[in-house]
């Protein structure tokens, strides 16, 4: 019986099909036609409506028995804008007719050249960063986080970077997000990690040890093993490394799991470690996740304190995550002081702990220490009065009055305009 329906089905694409057209057996159940001078994509509908429609009549079997069955296509065109293969556009149909078996049969799927250039180019990508990892193409540069108040250094952030052979240095950014959820990002990760711990032993050598931060994703931290790969790490340092190690885990990694974060972050911690929340404010915490995560410090993300100037509601984020800190006796770090301004307020409302480009910029290992020597706060930063309750809460009414007034000036303009 199955040869006989066989038959049947190919006399029925014969039908259907033109004198240059070409109709072939694959196997199995499996036929492949290729249809000719068709001007676009447009024009192939009708065909595989037709198909579709053949592959669906009642087959008549002896006995008056009836079979009905149903068919999946998979569908691609040539010419395309690059060169390809025979061998090439059959792989194109196959990956196609699979689509279209698991959209539920008895349909069309086009092959999708632009979801397959993206995919191609992602596998090339990520190749191409798998062998800048072993040609050692990867470097840490460093930022430092410092007291605004006193200008004491109270640590460097290891920031990544790529000196790409051919597109010159690359920041994070721009390859990053290609690794994320792929066990390349646990490769860089464990990268990142050993070449700071280098970077601290080599400065505990010389007798001037600084704290280093390493931004550890939600991957890596929650990947099998984390805590005793890093066990094994620090005990093939010097004694001590520990203590100028802090890791930094994002606030939105820390509560995607937040039972085995905890567990993970109180293990490292008993290893000697520190712990930071990176960009604090962007995620969901609540008060018990907070006091559930034993971390040390509170880095409050840069979104917030670059526009606590302008923007009422980021002024009163930012109050209130330095409440949360003090209440849960958190140290804190403030991201994205670019300007004195910046660094102004914030010693207003009585943040001492800040990072961002007003300080510096990250810098290679090799510009550290003429920086340290040269690195001078600013006299308006030494010298600012920290305001009491009464002043802080005078101080954001008026900021937020500054912002609406600026607001409806604007939307007075926009409407004279």
């Amino acid at each position: 019986m199955g040869d006989r329906v066989l038959i049947i089905m190919a006399e029925r694409i014969q039908r259907i099909v033109r004198g240059q057209d070409i109709v072939s057996r694959l196997g199995g159940d499996e036929f492949i036609v290729v249809i000719r001078d068709i001007p676009d994509f447009d024009t192939c509908i009708p065909w595989l409506a037709s198909f579709l429609t053949a592959a669906g009549e009642i087959i008549p079997l002896d006995k008056g028995r009836t079979l009905t069955l149903s068919a999946s296509l998979g569908v691609t065109l040539y010419p395309q804008n690059e060169e390809i293969t025979p061998d090439q556009l059959f792989r194109q149909a196959d990956q196609a007719l699979y689509q279209a078996k698991q959209a539920g049969k008895n349909c069309y799927h086009v092959f999708d050249m632009v979801h397959d250039h993206e995919v191609r180019d992602h596998l090339e990508n990520l190749e191409h960063i798998r062998l800048g990892l072993e040609r050692r193409e990867f470097i840490l540069y460093y930022q430092p986080k410092v007291n605004l108040r006193t200008g004491a250094i109270l640590g460097f952030e290891a920031l990544i970077r790529w000196q790409h052979p051919h597109r010159g240095l690359l920041l994070p950014v721009q390859f990053l997000p290609m690794v994320e959820n792929h066990p390349l990002a646990l490769s860089l990760g464990n990268w990142v990690l050993d070449t700071a711990l280098n970077q601290i032993e080599d400065w505990m050598t010389q007798g001037s040890p600084f704290i280093v931060s390493v931004n550890v994703c939600g991957q890596q931290l929650q990947a099998r093993g984390f805590t005793q790969q890093l066990r094994d790490t620090l005990a093939r340092r010097q004694k001590g490394v520990a203590r100028y190690l802090e890791l930094e885990v994002l606030e939105t990694s820390a509560l995607e799991d937040i039972s085995l974060v905890s567990k993970v972050i109180h293990d490292c911690i008993s290893l000697g470690v520190q712990f930071s929340i990176d960009d604090f404010g962007t995620g969901y915490s609540s008060l018990s996740y907070l006091k559930r995560l034993p971390v040390h410090t509170l880095k409050i993300d840069q979104s917030f304190v670059r526009g606590m100037l302008e923007d009422p509601e980021d002024l009163a984020i930012l109050v209130g995550v330095l409440g949360l800190a003090e209440a849960f006796q958190r140290k804190v770090i403030a991201e994205g002081v670019e300007t004195l301004a910046h660094g102004e307020m914030l010693l207003d409302l009585g943040c001492e702990g800040a990072q961002g480009y007003a300080i510096a910029r990250p810098m290679p290992v090799d510009k550290i220490v003429h920086w340290a020597a040269s690195w001078q706060v600013p006299h308006l930063w030494r010298f600012r009065p920290v305001l009491s309750k009464d002043d802080l809460s005078s101080f954001i009414r008026c900021a937020s009055q500054r912002a609406t007034k600026k607001e409806g000036k604007t939307k007075k303009v926009g409407a004279s305009a």
